[in-house]
């Protein structure tokens, strides 16, 4: 299945970022803390999670794509003055057992800079840098502790 089949026609790929892949668990706690409030958006294949703050606004989002044995997730975002407090955590927890009830489990993200801080701290690893030759040779010479070991099976 090609790549282009994976993705509703609206999710966009960054120019550049790091390819990382987990292997799913259902964790145990996805609450997010107080006052927060959380809930799920089920179409099809496509699971959406969004946090909200005490007056109902997006505090945090994110979506989760099956294809095959993959979950694919995408659009993690948490709002500026949500940050720091777990919520991103808290998004990627809730779409873990998603992920695995449609069988998928190994997790496939390509996060930006900032994002790909977060998913190694959740146990993700890099497998390699993507995007334009020039840009990844630079993005390499910077980032000296990514995995760049192929896929095991």
């Amino acid at each position: 299945m090609g790549a282009g089949a994976a993705f509703p026609p609206q999710w966009k790929l960054a120019d550049t970022g790091y390819l990382m892949t987990t292997t799913y668990r259902a964790d145990s706690d996805t609450t997010p803390p107080s006052p927060c409030t959380a809930r799920l958006q089920i179409s099809g294949d496509v699971v959406t999670t969004i946090v909200l703050d005490l007056e109902g606004q997006v505090a945090a989002s994110g979506r989760l794509k099956t294809a095959d044995a993959f979950g694919i997730v995408d659009q993690v975002e948490t709002a500026p003055a949500h940050r720091s407090r777990g919520l991103g955590n808290v998004v990627m927890r809730s779409l873990a057992p998603h992920a695995l009830r449609l069988g998928a489990d190994t997790g496939v993200l390509v996060p930006t800079d900032d994002g790909h801080r977060l998913y190694r701290a959740l146990g993700w690893t890099v497998r390699t840098l993507v995007g334009g030759h020039e840009q990844c040779c630079k993005q390499r010479a910077l980032t000296t502790s990514a995995s760049t070991e192929p896929f095991s099976s």
